[in-house]
């Protein structure tokens, strides 16, 4: 019933559809056949996010923190995490640069492969050809993770210069910053937990 004045809510329990399948259509979203398995059935319930301008530099054959991190606690044990981290960096020229992720203490995503090289996420290449090192990569690193819990959960990303340990690699910035046009960035990481 409507009296002339305006409304601001509607509290009902169900609404069904009129004529069957096809849908529900509210100020143009039109809501039909939502079962399990359909995109709105999976809804995204929280989203965390860190902007990072903290510029990090890691020296030698090892991996380390980048800074780049976020926590997030999931409102149910069924929950999926979409990780998806952006980091900016440069490297010395003749370096290459690894990634890992990490869900706490736990590495998730990188290669299983076994054999030569380096198991990690994903790495980039600065080689001493147009001035590489003058310049900085944002790299994306997408994963979706199933960490089965409602604790508060930790994901993270550490990086590492890995063909020399005299070699260092740098976040939010190039690694030759000797004037004007070189570059200082930003990193981003964006945490969305998906209904199960």
């Amino acid at each position: 019933w409507y009296n002339g004045s305006a409304m601001s809510t509607l509290e009902v329990n169900t609404i069904n559809e009129y004529s069957a399948a096809n849908g529900v259509t509210i100020d143009g979203l039109k809501i039909k056949d939502v079962t399990s398995g359909s995109t709105m059935s999976k809804p995204v319930l929280q989203i965390v996010n860190q902007f990072y301008v903290t510029q990090t530099s890691l020296t030698g054959d090892t991996f380390g923190d980048t800074g780049l991190t976020a926590d997030i606690t999931p409102t149910s044990t069924s929950s999926d995490i979409l990780c998806m981290f952006y980091p900016t960096f440069s490297g010395e020229d003749n370096s290459y640069v690894a990634f890992k992720m990490f869900r706490d203490s736990t590495e998730i995503g990188s290669s299983t492969v076994t054999g030569t090289g380096i198991e990690c996420f994903t790495g980039f290449p600065f080689d001493d050809d147009a001035n590489t090192s003058h310049s900085v990569i944002t790299l994306p690193l997408v994963y979706l993770d199933s960490p089965s819990t409602t604790s508060a959960t930790t994901y993270k990303i550490q990086f590492s210069p890995m063909r020399s340990s005299s070699k260092t690699c740098y976040l939010n910035r190039a690694y030759n910053l000797n004037d004007d046009n070189k570059i200082r960035g930003s990193s981003n990481v964006i945490l969305m937990e998906i209904a199960g």
